[in-house]
């Protein structure tokens, strides 16, 4: 899932508070360089790749255009870095950006072009293996 908000007090778009989410199938392809082997496992995982997701639906609150507006697809482009604590435990972060728009105002007259999608994700893991 993904999407934005204006923050509480300082409405965005007409002075109306503006909620974007949109909920997308995505499929991430990307290679890992590894470093800092200890014993017999790295420290460190790097990544980088490409994503090509398919937007599923969307629900936008306050602002006057609707998801029709949207575009079905995206493509993106990740970075990442992980971080094992010990053979199995670990966490680390992935930045994501969109290579192309995720908003297409088409023929509406909007002070919009287009939306950029970005975001920064957490995440935290064990390795079975």
């Amino acid at each position: 899932q993904r999407g934005s908000r204006d923050l509480p007090g300082f409405p965005g778009i007409d002075g109306e508070m503006t909620r974007f989410r949109m909920n997308y199938f995505e499929i991430p392809v990307y290679v890992e360089f590894l470093d800092w082997k200890v014993d017999d496992y790295y420290k460190m995982h790097f990544s980088v790749g490409f994503s090509y997701g398919i937007l599923r639906n969307a629900n936008i609150e306050g602002f006057n255009h609707q998801p029709d507006d949207l575009n079905d697809t995206d493509y993106s482009m990740l970075l990442g870095i992980d971080f094992f604590a010990n053979k199995h435990v670990g966490g680390g972060m992935r930045f994501t950006f969109s290579l192309n728009n995720l908003y297409d105002p088409g023929n509406n007259n909007t002070n919009f072009n287009t939306l950029k999608g970005y975001f920064l994700s957490f995440h935290t893991f064990y390795r079975i293996k």
